[in-house]
């Protein structure tokens, strides 16, 4: 699960893989999320021997207008700038659910019913159903 609208440079998407190549000059990884029919969003990342961290870094819009989820997919991509190289993937794609809080539950009984997985509380100094840890003091 991953919550659109994140802007904290502080949090990371963290893929772990068997083995990575080892860092060449010029080149990097980048992790590709995309839904189908909207442009890709790239996030810069940066890698250990057996794991590469996402930063999101800028706010991303994928949910289509009136939706509080969808599936995306994140592609882990090594590139030069010029040629982008996919990492296969054995299971196939990676497929997440992105999902907005403040759609899921609208008020506080709707939003404390969102599933646990979602990680959503009713934060009644801003009236909204958010991310847990979002909120401040109420």
């Amino acid at each position: 699960y991953l919550h659109e609208g994140l802007t904290n440079p502080d949090v990371t998407l963290e893929l772990t893989t068997n083995s990575l190549v080892a860092p060449i000059s010029g080149y990097s990884y980048e992790c590709v999320i995309q839904r189908a029919g909207s442009p890709p969003v790239t996030l810069t990342a940066t890698n250990s021997s057996q794991s590469v961290a996402c930063q999101i870094n800028n706010p991303f819009d994928l949910l289509p207008q009136g939706e509080s989820e969808v599936e995306v997919s994140i592609d882990l991509v090594w590139t030069n700038g010029s040629e982008s190289f996919f990492i296969d993937q054995p299971q196939g794609a990676l497929i997440v659910v992105l999902y907005d809080c403040s759609r899921l539950g609208i008020g506080c009984s709707s939003c404390l019913s969102v599933g646990s997985d979602f990680n959503c509380g009713y934060c009644n100094d801003l009236s909204d159903c958010v991310l847990r840890g979002q909120c401040g003091s109420g």
